[in-house]
């Protein structure tokens, strides 16, 4: 289980580092997300690395922030990939 997660969490980076650039690019939305509960908008942190979700939600302790970060990869496994 821990393996699969850390191969979850290797992938969402490789995969967030060049989505989120197109995110970054737009200060308002980056705005929008920071002050939503980052629990409720799972859906829209698809495309952020741990460090870039650590620096929008630095109230996040590291336990927290793990935990943040499997339900992003968990959603991203239910969401269906388009090409």
């Amino acid at each position: 289980m821990k393996r699969t997660f850390l191969a979850s969490l290797s992938l969402l980076a490789m995969a967030g580092m060049s989505a989120a650039e197109t995110l970054q690019n737009d200060p308002a939305v980056i705005e929008q997300l920071k002050e939503q509960n980052p629990f409720k908008v799972v859906d829209q942190l698809h495309d952020f690395t741990y460090a870039e979700l650590d620096e929008m939600y630095p109230q996040l302790s590291d336990v927290l922030l793990q935990s943040l970060m499997y339900r992003i990869v968990e959603s991203m496994k239910r969401t269906p990939i388009v090409e």
